[in-house]
């Protein structure tokens, strides 16, 4: 829901460690927000239109869209880290079902 109106993005660092018994699984999400030069569709472009009556014609294609100038960090997002940590155990702890390659 927060990605609706500008772009974040997630980055996932998963780190396993041997643990005396078993693995110690440790989940770092960081959360980082666009920043564009502009919005997508706003009203004011680089390409600027001439009124002169002149003609003028583009044999190249400009790409008019936003251009990403960086990423800014918005810390952790723990809910998400959490998430992923329950399902890693989940799967971890869970019988396995019998499937098409289990005899």
């Amino acid at each position: 829901m927060q990605s609706t109106l500008q772009s974040i993005r997630r980055r996932a660092i998963v780190h396993v460690r041997p643990h005396s018994n078993g693995y110690s699984v440790e989940i770092i999400v960081q959360k980082d927000l666009e920043d564009t030069d502009r919005t997508q569709y706003a009203t004011e472009t680089t390409a600027g239109q001439r009124h002169d009556g002149s003609r003028t014609s583009r044999v190249d294609d400009f790409d008019d869209n936003p251009q990403t100038l960086g990423w800014i960090p918005l810390g952790r997002d723990t809910t998400l880290e959490q998430i992923l940590l329950q399902d890693i155990f989940r799967r971890v702890t869970q019988k396995d079902t019998p499937g098409l390659l289990n005899h």
